[in-house]
């Protein structure tokens, strides 16, 4: 198999080869997973996002189209590249997230970590950990308690284990191999749960936690008695919570609901109907995207019922009409919008928009 290849088929078993036409990456089924809000019992936590992150009012976000990491200042739009490796779209750099003044992030052309600094001049890069091999790529989740959690993926089998390791690169924990079809997607250090979401054995999308060490599995959601092809789920923990989007296209509905951490308490947030749309968090903040028109979302209050009244924000532009949404991840009352646009032997070209929510602005990042 060509290194294109193994990076593909790696992306692809957590639903990120983001193929136009097969679903949208970043997901369960056909709707991006939600970056889980960067508030936990752990105290401070820097989630992992595909495209951006931002640290105030300074934004790291991926140019796909180089496979580089850049740093700007949401106050003047100055741009400043602090890592280029040459690989564009989802072969080059997977996910990134900021801890002591550093971006860290999969490097995917040499399967490890890397870490480059975001203050003063040069940008010094340092190895954080390599996995030693070409196939098993570490995807990083989130940092917490001085520790970056992440998933190593196995691209030849498939297979996925949790792992930490201290920030400095010592210290590596293999926490445990996750079930056939079941990736991390998000660590509360401080409750000491796991949360994975993927297709169980007969074939329905399922939301579960457990400890890190891999013990006392719940399921937190699942979607009964609609096979997997027919239904999609975005979801993230917050607030002793878990949110989740879940899209019923045999009913034609779909449903933002919330749940305690153990399962218990379902309840409605909001009503979408037969919209198809993607959800992320991000505080207060709640930003969806229409999957048909682009339309970004807001909720703009609270409706007499207790439910979040949704606004349209702004409109996403299309390279082409075969444009897909390929995810949706939320900042500090920003968003950011990345699109996929099919191109000739899958060189797809990935492209991430910023919508600010002060004043609607949208600026594509490249």
């Amino acid at each position: 198999m060509t290194r294109r290849g193994v990076l593909a088929c790696a992306l692809g078993a957590l639903g990120l080869a983001g193929a136009a036409g097969f679903g949208i990456s970043g997901c369960d089924g056909d709707v991006a997973d939600g970056s889980p809000a960067q508030d936990s019992s752990a105290g401070s936590v820097s989630a992992a996002h595909q495209a951006a992150v931002n640290d105030g009012d300074t934004v790291y976000y991926v140019a796909f189209s180089s496979g580089s990491i850049v740093r700007s200042d949401r106050a003047d739009s100055s741009r400043e590249v602090l890592y280029t490796n040459g690989q564009v779209n989802h072969l080059g750099v997977r996910y990134l997230a900021c801890a002591d003044d550093e971006v860290l992030f999969c490097d995917a052309p040499t399967a490890s970590i890397l870490a480059v600094g975001t203050v003063g001049a040069g940008a010094q890069k340092r190895t954080v950990w390599a996995s030693g091999s070409s196939t098993r790529l570490p995807l990083p989740i989130v940092i917490a308690q001085g520790r970056l959690y992440f998933s190593l993926l196995e691209s030849t089998s498939m297979d996925s284990e949790l792992c930490s390791v201290a920030l400095d690169g010592s210290d590596l924990v293999t926490h445990f191999a996750l079930p056939e079809g079941f990736y991390a997607r998000y660590v509360d250090v401080g409750a000491g749960r796991v949360y994975c979401s993927g297709v169980s054995l007969d074939d329905v999308r399922q939301i579960r936690s457990v400890t890190l060490e891999g013990a006392d599995e719940l399921v937190v959601f699942s979607l009964d008695g609609v096979a997997s092809e027919k239904s999609a789920l975005s979801w993230q923990v917050a607030d002793g919570h878990v949110y989740v989007e879940a899209q019923d296209d045999v009913a034609l509905t779909n449903r933002l609901v919330s749940v305690a951490a153990d399962g218990t308490d379902e309840q409605l947030v909001h009503d979408f109907s037969s919209q198809k749309v993607v959800f992320d968090r991000s505080g207060d903040d709640l930003f969806f995207v229409d999957r048909e028109t682009f339309a970004v979302l807001v909720n703009t209050g609270t409706q007499k019922d207790g439910t979040p009244s949704i606004e349209a924000l702004a409109t996403v532009p299309r390279r082409t009409s075969a444009t897909a949404l390929a995810f949706v991840e939320a900042g500090d009352e920003i968003v950011w919008v990345t699109t996929v646009t099919p191109g000739a032997d899958s060189a797809n070209e990935y492209v991430t928009y910023q919508v600010t929510r002060e004043d609607a602005a949208v600026v594509e990042l490249s």
